[in-house]
């Protein structure tokens, strides 16, 4: 692990390479895989399979909203202060009503002796208001002659969940 060996490759490519990290010759050793955990490092599946070789992730590795979050260890309904105890006592009383931010968190690794790069996949949540504003300002034209237009506004507000 002095780092003078080194495997390269994508999620969606064929073949890993490996080779001196100072360059020179690589070789084909393998693909990559992918695996995805929760919390307690156990597998967690998203789009129906928790380990994901390449040719499973060619267009990406897909999955529900619902899927992700229970990797996470939470549901829309989980109560923002049981993932940050620091935060106010104020707040919503349920992710789906405040929004978060998901980060997914990737870690690579392999050795001279795998035959694949494993590719660690996890997501936090963090409890974030995440909201979106939105108005329409319309004019409306006046009915007869000589009566003049008159504007109307509608505005909407909307949490979510920010990726």
């Amino acid at each position: 692990a002095d780092g003078s060996w080194v495997a390269r490759g994508v999620s969606t490519d064929d073949d890993v390479t490996a080779g001196p990290a100072s360059g020179g010759k690589r070789s084909a050793v393998g693909d990559m895989m992918t695996r995805i955990i929760r919390p307690d490092g156990s597998s967690c599946a998203v789009g129906g399979k928790s380990e994901w070789m390449a040719a499973d992730s060619q267009l990406g590795i897909t999955g529900t909203l619902g899927e992700w979050l229970a990797c996470a260890g939470v549901t829309l309904d989980t109560d923002p202060r049981t993932l940050n105890p620091d935060m106010p006592q104020a707040m919503a009383p349920h992710l789906r009503t405040m929004g978060f931010a998901m980060q997914v968190l990737l870690d690579y690794t392999n050795t001279r002796t795998m035959n694949h790069v494993e590719c660690t996949m996890s997501v936090r949540i963090l409890p974030v208001w995440t909201v979106r504003k939105h108005t329409d300002i319309i004019e409306h034209p006046g009915t007869g002659t000589g009566e003049r237009s008159s504007l109307m506004s509608r505005s909407r507000k909307a949490m979510g969940a920010a990726v």
